[in-house]
């Protein structure tokens, strides 16, 4: 038997892998979160951008902004509803010298965005977590 080679693995080498395997998965899983959010803060981003587009086509129809996203959606073609988990909240009776302002965000987003007629924002100083800001940050 001296000469005889058995298959397989051995102990040591079996946890060698696996513990080579759980390195790379420790490692890997944070970043997949920050793209996740960062994914999920860009659909936020886009979806101010429409709505942008239609506050404009709103204001050409009733020289006004719309106060309710409901006033959006019944424009020709509609706005389409929020992307899911995507919160919306429009800001009335905005001072300041701007035209209206819309916060919307994601309870898994890192930031919440402010739309307002100068474009949409990120709001750093609301937190990344939770309800979205009830009034407009007027120094962005």
């Amino acid at each position: 038997m001296k000469g005889m080679k058995t298959q397989g693995f051995t102990l040591i080498e079996m946890i060698a892998v696996i513990g080579i395997i759980l390195v790379l998965v420790v490692a890997l899983v944070p970043r997949m979160e920050a793209n996740r959010r960062a994914s999920t803060d860009q659909i936020v981003a886009g979806y101010l951008r429409e709505v942008q587009k239609y506050q404009e086509m709103y204001y050409g129809f009733n020289r006004s902004y719309a106060d309710e996203l409901s006033d959006l959606t019944s424009l020709t073609p509609p706005l389409d509803s929020p992307p899911n988990g995507v919160t919306v909240n429009f800001i009335t009776g905005v001072s300041y010298n701007r035209d209206y302002c819309v916060v919307a965000g994601t309870a898994a987003g890192q930031y919440w965005f402010q739309l307002t007629s100068k474009g949409a924002r990120p709001v750093t100083s609301a937190p990344a977590t939770g309800d979205a800001p009830t009034a407009c940050d007027p120094n962005l």
